[in-house]
């Protein structure tokens, strides 16, 4: 009896670490698109200083248009709070460097929480295992 009790709290725990590892996925995808989108604007941006007149823009669905380009200069960039600020192309390129490593920081240690639950799961089966034998 007391052992039925004992695997229905190791089921029990193994489905929320299971949950867990969930969220911790999918907040690490969001993180990955992140990155790579900061990455993708820092290389248009540090590509737009060669642009003098036209260039092609993309407006999504893998469609482009030729535009002309007034001040390859400046860019507006999101500061926080979707208040976006006019900065020079360097100071724009600096900040989502600095906000490319804050995602993957935040990578970092989504890997490393993925990892502790995963060790967590490994040891719950072992447990649960031995119980069963």
């Amino acid at each position: 009896m007391q052992e039925d009790a004992e695997l229905d709290r190791l089921a029990y725990e193994m489905n929320a670490l299971q949950a867990q590892a969930k969220q911790v996925q999918e907040q690490m995808s969001k993180l990955q698109y992140a990155f790579g989108e900061t990455e993708a604007t820092i290389q248009a941006l540090k590509g737009l200083g060669g642009v003098k007149e036209e260039t092609w823009f993309p407006i999504g669905a893998d469609t482009m248009v030729k535009v002309k380009i007034a001040d390859s200069s400046k860019a507006l960039v999101d500061v926080g709070g979707r208040v976006m600020v006019e900065k020079p192309v360097a100071e724009a390129v600096a900040l989502l460097e600095e906000r490319k490593k804050k995602v993957s920081q935040n990578m970092s240690e989504m890997e490393k929480a993925f990892s502790q639950i995963s060790q967590r799961m490994q040891a719950l089966n072992q447990v649960a295992q031995r119980k069963i034998a």
